[in-house]
């Protein structure tokens, strides 16, 4: 795989109506910066966005009627509003090639318990393609804050140690999260609606941040969907992401002309209030 996106150009997408969510999903997922998505018809597809960026086309793409050769009947574009989200994700299935998914966006965590009658300690290791943000986190380092915190298990776990003799004792625990391996991209969903209805809570996103360690990477913004509107059938989203062409963020709107956003207008109060998915990148920590 090739993580350097160096020569990476953004191209544009036409949007004959309401094809916006998928317009400013494929914005983000076509800041990934790997050679080959694979053989399949999603692969295929986004293969072709790969090129158009690295051969600087500059052309307008039509891409819902290729997207709608390969999703689910439910995912299909059909003239209305959907979720740019669940399109992302949805694509992302569609790839069939998990390997590859985690090694670009896998998260590996590990979730430690102890029970608080025996003291014994089990691990359990999972792998997320990507974090889900609640309403109740501020930003990014409140999030990761939250993470770390030990949740209390007062009743009902099931201890594998304390359960040997007696399947049905139930006893009090501790558990914590721990992150084992970052990936390379590191994607965020903003919870924004409930139901229908936006919520505008403001969610603070930095250009940049370090892992909770001294040995974890350092992650910078790569791109951002913003959702702007009351509601997620009546918005519109829109794609924030990094040009390494021309070391700038641009603003992504469909098929107009891109346009340059200076870095304090990128984390503006609008865009906190706005900011839906983060897509961030790994890079080493400097020394």
């Amino acid at each position: 795989m090739d993580w350097n996106s160096s020569k990476i150009v953004m191209v544009r997408f036409a949007n004959p109506g309401a094809a916006c969510y998928i317009n400013a999903a494929l914005q983000l997922l076509a800041c990934v910066a790997v050679k080959n998505w694979g053989l399949s018809s999603a692969g295929t597809f986004l293969n072709t966005l790969r090129k158009a960026k690295v051969d600087d086309s500059n052309e307008t793409m039509m891409v819902f009627d290729d997207i709608n050769e390969f999703v689910d009947d439910d995912y299909r574009y059909e003239g209305y509003q959907q979720d740019a989200h669940e399109i992302l994700l949805h694509v992302l299935n569609c790839l069939r090639t998990d390997v590859l998914i985690n090694k670009i966006f896998g998260l590996v965590t590990t979730s430690v318990t102890k029970c608080m009658a025996c003291h014994n300690v089990s691990e359990r290791e999972s792998t997320e393609w990507q974090l889900t943000v609640d309403s109740s986190a501020t930003g990014i380092k409140d999030y990761f804050t939250k993470y770390f915190v030990p949740e209390r298990l007062l009743e009902g776990y099931e201890c594998e140690r304390c359960t040997i003799s007696d399947k049905t004792v139930r006893t009090p625990a501790e558990r914590h999260q721990r992150i084992k391996q970052w990936p390379p991209y590191l994607l965020f969903q903003i919870m924004r609606f409930q139901g229908d209805r936006k919520l505008t809570e403001s969610f603070d996103f930095p250009l940049a941040f370090y892992g909770t360690e001294p040995t974890d990477p350092e992650y910078v913004l790569e791109a951002a969907v913003l959702h702007l509107g009351a509601t997620m059938s009546s918005g519109h989203y829109v794609t924030v992401a990094f040009n390494p062409a021309q070391d700038q963020y641009y603003l992504y709107d469909d098929d107009r002309e891109p346009r340059p956003k200076k870095l304090a207008e990128v984390t503006s109060p609008a865009h906190k209030k706005s900011v839906y998915l983060l897509l961030y990148r790994s890079r080493p920590r400097k020394n």
